[in-house]
């Protein structure tokens, strides 16, 4: 099915609540990435290399519970200044299949500040993007 899979996690457990589901997708043949993206005000903060090493041991501890061996799941982290440009071209460069991610689902004030990132992804991209709800992953 798909040959490289890319899951953005931003460090909350909504985000991770993807992998399950990212799970039934993923064939002895596929290549899947954790990926967090840094905001490039903290990497200016504390230092690009502190900033990535600790997204990178983060990611680490998810893949821990999920009980995968690094080598056909593997965690890396990049320095942007924008979540969703930073998704986009980190998918673009590792030429990725398929891009599977959670929606924050906010309302109101703070969707009208933030946005979604998902639905930004999804503008910008080519690559297919499967975004799962909060509610969808509980039921699933």
């Amino acid at each position: 099915m798909y040959r490289k899979i890319l899951i953005p996690l931003d460090g909350s457990v909504e985000a991770e609540g993807v992998l399950p589901m990212v799970r039934g997708l993923v064939t002895p043949e596929s290549e899947v990435i954790l990926f967090q993206v840094v905001s490039a005000g903290r990497s200016r903060a504390f230092g690009e290399y502190t900033v990535r090493r600790e997204a990178i041991r983060y990611l680490r501890q998810v893949l821990g519970k999920l009980g995968e061996p690094e080598g056909q799941w593997r965690c890396e982290a990049a320095v942007f200044a924008a979540a969703a440009d930073g998704i986009v071209d980190y998918a673009r460069s590792e030429e990725v299949d398929l891009i599977a991610m959670c929606s924050q689902d906010r309302k109101g004030l703070s969707k009208l500040m933030k946005g979604s990132i998902a639905e930004k992804v999804r503008k910008k991209t080519a690559t297919e993007v499967q975004v799962f709800k909060p509610g969808e992953l509980v039921a699933a």
